[in-house]
């Protein structure tokens, strides 16, 4: 199978003698924030302060998108171009954030998750969608230019996420059309990840050279991190929808200090998950009871204060 190690080869050979640069560009555009905490933190922010259903879209893509991009990386088992060629030689800054295999590319999925939700989302804007657009193939080219996926990785990565993108709008707008089958899309969609996971538990492993336990441990971890995300995204909304019904204020300073208030309490609730909930059930289930609890929290534990506890002594937000 064509996977283009004679294409990284290329880009190699001109990333040895470019300036450092552009080095730096790329790394900076793929940065594991740029395509991992920050899509999710603008998300809680867009569900808050902007449109509950527009917040719910990206939420939906961002997380299912990610399970579906870890599932794969486990089934196809595709080890780092540098193991299939070793005259690749990736950057030393990019090794260190491309801990588990190859294909698809998780930092390209992890791009149209987030710049094609908001490009579907202002589809109307039209310079939006194609800063987007730029946005996505500068980041998918940066991952072959540093050598860490293949053309392969990252086609694979477009197709999964734009298919994802398309599948999540037309569930949504059934269940603006049908609202009482949301418990139905969440027992389904939950059903679906249960089903996932007992496929990479029961898949085999075989031993590949250069690729060690601790790869095949990470892609599980980064794997459940999703599943966690999206479970608890998922009952809180449902509750939400039917419990909270909280509202988004129109003037922008009170939508200002909700946004910065609930990304401080977030973040501060992802700190204290991060250190006390591992020690006690383990590195994986630890971080996947804190995943599924901070997406309680955007979801519905959040909007549960803004509507309950604020609105009882009504402050504006």
């Amino acid at each position: 199978m064509y996977t283009g190690i004679d294409l990284l080869l290329y880009l190699q050979d001109y990333r040895l003698s470019a300036p450092e640069i552009i080095d730096n560009f790329f790394h900076l555009i793929s940065h594991p924030f740029l395509t991992g905490l920050f899509p999710v933190l603008m998300m809680a922010v867009v569900y808050w302060c902007y449109d509950k259903r527009a917040g719910t879209y990206l939420a939906f893509n961002i997380f299912a998108i990610g399970i579906c991009t870890h599932f794969l990386k486990l089934v196809l088992y595709v080890p780092r171009p540098w193991i299939l060629e070793p005259s690749i030689h990736p950057t030393a800054e990019a090794i260190s954030g491309a801990g588990g295999f190859s294909c698809p590319s998780g930092h390209t999925t992890a791009a149209v998750a987030f710049f094609g939700s908001f490009a579907v989302l202002f589809r109307k804007l039209i310079v939006l969608p194609v800063l987007c657009l730029i946005a996505i193939l500068s980041i998918g080219f940066s991952r072959m230019y540093l050598g860490v996926h293949t053309p392969l990785d990252v086609l694979l990565g477009l197709i999964l996420a734009a298919c994802m993108l398309w599948i999540n709008w037309h569930l949504l707008t059934y269940m603006d059309r049908n609202p009482q089958k949301d418990r139905l899309v969440v027992l389904g969609i939950m059903g679906t990840s249960l089903l996932l996971t007992a496929g990479v538990f029961f898949r085999s492993y075989p031993e590949i050279a250069g690729v060690g336990p601790n790869v095949v441990a990470n892609a599980f971890t980064s794997f459940f991190l999703p599943i966690g995300w999206f479970c608890g995204f998922l009952l809180g909304w449902l509750t939400e929808r039917r419990k909270i019904h909280f509202t988004i204020p129109h003037e922008i300073l009170p939508r200002v200090i909700r946004s910065l208030l609930g990304l401080m309490l977030l973040l501060g609730l992802q700190a204290g998950f991060g250190v006390c909930l591992p020690p006690l059930l383990g590195t994986d289930m630890g971080m996947f009871v804190s995943c599924f609890l901070l997406g309680l929290f955007v979801s519905a534990g959040y909007p549960w204060f803004l509507r309950f506890i604020l609105g009882k002594i009504r402050f504006p937000l």
